[in-house]
């Protein structure tokens, strides 16, 4: 099994990493900082060596880098290893926001309003909603007034995996509602230069997107 030093952290942008299988164009490493698409978030992009990785995925307990063609490396080859730490860290804004968004909008229209769907994206992110009455452009502003408060605040993101459930890990910003997370988060919302929300678009009866982004 791959150690995820994503995990432990997400801010690490270079690592050596052994070779322990290839196949194809794909590249299982002993250890990586590269994380796999999960959780709404996209896998990855950087190097290995000097072979481009244009995505990460996992299948099972397996973490595949796959490069943009079949490299000239070995199994048991130490390796030089470096995400596209720009991408990274905008993705991780992005999806520390979204929690951020998912708070506000319960502080708001109360804890019964449900997120159905979420995407994370370096230039625009969204969050689907289950809830009827619509989220006109006085609320959206309210919305994005609100977030923008906390994040002034440089409120901390707390992350923890839980002691009684393997593999379960939790977030929680400050003192708002926890929620359940695999991703990676900034350390706290204060490292979010600007936070918008682009627009709202309707997706059924009772059912609404809010597309935003955070740089």
């Amino acid at each position: 099994m791959t150690e995820k030093i994503f995990y432990e952290d997400p801010y690490k942008k270079e690592i050596d990493s052994i070779i322990v299988d290839i196949v194809d164009n794909k590249v299982i490493l002993d250890k990586t900082i590269f994380y796999p698409q999960a959780a709404g978030e996209p896998g990855d992009t950087g190097f290995i060596e000097n072979y481009k990785v244009i995505d990460t995925q996992k299948q099972g307990d397996t973490i595949f880098h796959i490069l943009e063609q079949k490299p000239n490396l070995k199994k048991g080859q130490k390796v030089k290893c470096r995400i596209n730490w720009e991408r990274r860290y905008r993705l991780m804004k992005m999806h520390t926001a979204s929690h951020l968004l998912l708070n506000v909008c319960q502080l708001i229209f109360g804890k019964n309003i449900r997120v159905t769907g979420s995407n994370i994206d370096e230039h625009k992110s969204r969050i689907d909603l289950d809830y009827k009455p619509i989220i006109d452009q006085e609320k959206r502003q309210e919305l994005e007034n609100k977030c923008n408060e906390f994040i002034k605040k440089n409120l901390e993101m707390k992350i923890w995996w839980d002691p009684e459930r393997i593999g379960y890990r939790w977030t929680k910003i400050d003192d708002l509602n926890q929620i359940p997370c695999g991703g990676l988060h900034i350390k706290n919302l204060g490292e979010i230069k600007k936070f918008r929300i682009i627009r709202r678009l309707s997706k059924g009866k009772g059912k609404q997107r809010l597309e935003f982004e955070a740089i």
